[in-house]
């Protein structure tokens, strides 16, 4: 069983590829893993161990163990978001005549931060727009009261120097990308027009 984000469940194991019992590990794949290119180990089934005594190969399994430790799969493709440290930079930034996607965060706000790592993944996959990002406790404060960001994370869309889309993220990220996608498709046509 996998959940929704980029991690599976595999049992404890050592440096050596085996588990506690000093099993060795299989490779175990699913569906959703085999179309993504991930993997995880665990140990090997009873079914498995009369396989391998009878020399047939193995065949991928789908389900996973209970009991386990979560780790990492390999990350996806992510593009950095440019950092705004100045009030000069986010008009600079804003007023460059392309889709600009702004996203006011705090890096002491743990939503800010997985949204963040979510909007980098949406990035690399959106090369039609400019995605920027402001740390509010370092640019002025005038900064913010200007652009009117009152709650975090906020993100802001502006086409030629002008606001035209804002959202405060308060929900999960899926549906926080789901709305930016949206949101940007109607900042590009606005973009042409102009």
């Amino acid at each position: 069983m996998h959940s929704k984000f980029s991690f599976f469940i595999t049992p404890r194991r050592d440096a050596t590829g085996r588990d506690a019992t000093g099993a060795p590990l299989e490779r175990r794949e699913s569906n959703w893993m085999r179309a993504h290119g991930s993997f995880a180990l665990s140990p090997p089934s009873r079914a498995a161990a009369r396989r391998r005594d009878a020399k047939a190969p193995l065949a991928p399994r789908k389900m996973l163990t209970r009991h386990a430790t979560i780790v990492a799969v390999a990350p996806t493709e992510r593009r950095e978001l440019d950092a705004l440290g100045s009030e000069q930079a986010f008009d600079d930034a804003i007023n460059s005549g392309e889709v600009v996607v702004v996203d006011f965060m705090a890096t002491w706000c743990r939503k800010c931060i997985f949204l963040k790592g979510k909007l980098e993944k949406f990035a690399a996959r959106t090369p039609a727009a400019r995605f920027c990002w402001i740390d509010v406790n370092a640019v002025p404060q005038a900064l913010i009261r200007k652009v009117g960001v009152e709650s975090m994370p906020t993100l802001q869309i502006y086409v030629r120097g002008e606001k035209v889309y804002e959202l405060v993220a308060g929900e999960d990220g899926e549906a926080v990308i789901r709305k930016l996608v949206f949101a940007i498709e109607e900042a590009e046509t606005l973009a042409k027009k102009k």
